[in-house]
C-alpha cells in the first residue's frame, strides 16, 4: 500500500491478522449438540447480516465449513463474492455453526475487530480486485486462498477501530433508512402503475364516453377480418374465460382472435451478435421490457434470409412473449416503424389487428393484472418454463370500447406513465448516489477520515508484536526424539559362549 497512513496505523495481511479456515471450534462440541447451519442463501448481499436460525446436530455436519461467533465469512465463489456475501457470524446457536464449503472463514487473532475486517472486504474496489484474481472454470470461479491471505490492509490502533466502527455504523444506518425509503417508493410507483392499468381497461379511469359502442366496433372488425384471413381461420376462436371484472355497458368483451388478422410465431433461424451491412435486427423476448421495446441489445439475420422478408415487422404489430419464466411469460409490446426494419424470434408471437383496434390498447389489457390472471391460468409448464401458445392467446378476453375511447384512455395512461417514469428515474438516480455514498464511507473508514485519532492509543504495530509474542510463547516446544541406546551390557551378564553348541541329551 502506497498511501500515507495516519500516526499509529500500520499495514498487515489477512494471513497475519487471521486464521484462515480454522478446522476446529475453540470450544469442542459433542455430536448431539445443536449448532447453527448457515447456507450461502442465509447471508445477505452487502449488508453484513446473516440468518443463523437453522440448526443441525454437530454430528451431522459432515464436510461443512465450521465457524464460530465473531468469525468473518467471505463467499469465495462467483457471483456470491461479487454480490457482497460477507458477514460477521453472530447469534449462533451455542456460539458455533457450520456453513457452505464456498465460504472462507477468517478468525481474528486479536489485532483487528472482525466488524472492521468485514467492512474492508465489503468495499466495492476490494471485491472488484478479488474478482479479477479468481481462478477456475467460467461460472464456477473462486478467489484463491493464497490471494486472500496475502491481501494487505491498513490497520488502525484497536481503540481507534472501535471509534471507526461506531461512526461507520451510525452513518450506514441512516443511509440504509434512506435506501429503504427509495425501495418502498419504487414499489409504490409500481403498484400505482398497476392500479392505473387495471382501472383503464375496466373503464373506471376516466369519465369519458365516445360515440358508438364496443359491439358496433366488434361487428365492423369481424366483417373486415373475414375479408383478410384465410378460409381456415374464418371462424374466430371463442373466449377462453370471462373477463374478471365488469366493464361499462357500452363496451363489450371479445376474444383476441376476433380482432386479429394474423397470429404467427417468429423465426427460429440462427442469428449472430455482430451486425454486418444490410443485416436485419431480430427482436427477442429480452427486448420486451415494461410494456415497451428496448433495442439496446439485438441479434441479426442476413438481409437475404427468407425469414427476414417473410416475418418483417410492420407498423403496429403486437409482440407477445409466449415462453419465459412464470413471472415474465406473456409480456407484450407494440412495434412501431420508427425503430426501423426488424423481424422477431420464435419465442415471440406477432398479432396484427383490424383497423379501429389500437394495438397499444390490446397490449395494455394483456399487461394488466387481468391479462396476467388469464395468462397464469392457461400457461403450461415445460422444463421450468411457462408457455402460452397461439391458440390460448387467441382466446384471451379483451374488453373493447369504441376506438375514440381507446385513444382517450391510452392518452391518460401515457400521461400518468410519463410522470411515473420521471419519478422512477429520480429514485434510481438517488439509489445510485446512495450506493456510491456507501462506498465513499467505507473508503473513508480506512484512510483515517471517519473518526478522530488519539495519540495515546497503542500503535497497531505494537499490538501486532505483542500478539505475535504471546502466540509464540503458547506454542508447544518441539518434541526431541531420543537417540538409539549405545550402552554396553554389564560385566555380570551371562554371555553366550562362542563356538559350536553340544547336542543336548534327550
Amino acid at each position: 500500500m502506497t498511501e500515507a497512513l495516519p500516526d499509529g496505523w500500520t499495514t498487515a495481511t489477512i494471513g497475519e491478522l487471521c486464521e484462515v479456515n480454522p478446522r476446529h471450534f475453540t470450544i469442542p462440541v459433542e455430536d448431539d449438540d445443536l449448532i447453527s447451519k448457515v447456507p450461502m442463501a442465509a447471508v445477505e448481499a452487502e449488508s453484513g447480516r446473516m440468518d443463523s436460525s437453522e440448526t443441525i446436530h454437530a454430528g451431522d455436519r459432515k464436510s461443512l465449513t465450521p465457524f464460530q461467533e465473531d468469525d468473518v465469512l467471505f463467499a469465495k465463489v462467483t457471483p456470491c463474492m461479487e454480490n457482497g456475501k460477507i458477514a460477521v457470524a453472530a447469534n449462533l446457536h451455542g456460539g458455533r455453526a457450520v456453513g457452505s464449503t464456498e465460504f472462507f472463514v477468517l478468525r481474528s487473532t486479536g489485532a483487528i475487530d472482525p466488524r472492521l475486517l468485514m467492512y474492508y472486504l465489503l468495499q466495492p474496489r476490494i471485491r472488484k480486485a478479488a474478482a479479477q484474481a479468481m481462478t477456475g472454470a467460467v461460472g464456477l470461479r473462486r478467489v484463491p486462498r493464497s490471494y486472500l491471505e496475502a491481501l494487505e490492509l491498513p490497520l488502525p490502533p484497536i481503540t481507534e477501530q472501535q471509534r471507526i466502527i461506531a461512526a461507520l455504523e451510525d452513518h450506514l444506518s441512516h443511509l440504509e433508512e434512506a435506501m429503504k425509503y427509495f425501495e418502498n417508493s419504487v414499489r409504490k410507483v409500481t403498484t400505482l402503475s398497476q392500479s392505473v392499468s387495471s382501472r383503464a381497461v375496466s373503464g373506471s379511469l376516466v369519465d369519458f364516453r365516445a360515440p358508438g359502442s364496443g359491439e358496433e366496433l366488434r361487428s365492423a372488425a369481424l366483417a373486415q377480418r373475414a375479408l383478410i384471413v384465410p378460409k381456415r381461420r374464418r371462424q374466430p376462436s371463442a373466449i377462453g374465460a370471462p373477463f374478471p371484472t365488469s366493464v361499462p355497458a357500452h363496451w363489450t368483451v371479445v376474444a383476441l382472435d376476433e380482432l386479429a388478422t394474423s397470429i404467427e410465431y417468429g423465426t427460429s433461424a440462427k442469428t449472430r451478435s455482430q451486425e454486418l451491412p444490410d443485416d436485419v435486427p431480430v427482436l427477442r423476448m429480452g427486448n420486451i421490457q415494461h410494456g415497451r421495446l428496448d433495442v439496446t441489445s439485438l441479434k441479426y439475420l442476413p438481409a437475404g434470409h427468407a425469414d427476414a422478408e417473410k416475418l418483417m415487422l410492420t407498423d403496429g404489430d403486437l409482440l407477445f412473449n409466449r415462453t419465459n419464466s412464470a413471472e415474465l411469460v406473456g409480456k407484450t409490446a407494440v412495434y412501431r416503424e420508427q425503430l426501423g426494419p426488424m423481424t422477431f424470434a420464435s419465442y415471440l408471437i406477432r398479432c396484427q389487428f383490424v383497423s379501429g383496434v389500437i394495438p397499444e390498447w390490446v397490449s395494455l389489457v394483456i399487461n394488466s393484472i387481468y391479462g396476467r390472471q388469464y395468462i397464469s391460468a392457461v400457461s403450461s409448464q415445460q422444463v421450468g418454463q411457462a408457455n402460452v401458445n397461439g391458440t390460448k392467446l387467441a382466446a384471451m378476453p379483451i374488453p373493447l370500447p369504441p376506438t375514440e375511447e381507446q385513444e382517450y384512455i391510452l392518452s391518460a395512461v401515457d400521461g400518468f406513465k410519463s410522470k411515473a417514469d420521471h419519478f422512477a428515474d429520480i429514485l434510481a438516480l438517488s439509489r445510485s448516489r446512495g450506493m456510491n455514498m456507501r462506498g465513499s464511507l467505507l473508503e473513508a473508514a480506512f484512510n483515517g477520515k471517519l473518526a478522530p485519532q488519539d495519540p495515546n492509543d497503542e500503535p497497531a504495530s505494537a499490538l501486532l508484536e505483542r500478539i505475535a509474542a504471546e502466540r509464540s510463547a503458547l506454542r508447544k516446544p518441539a518434541r526431541v526424539r531420543r537417540a538409539a541406546s549405545t550402552r554396553t551390557a554389564p560385566e555380570h551378564t551371562n554371555r553366550i559362549p562362542s563356538g559350536t553348541q553340544e547336542e543336548l541329551p534327550l
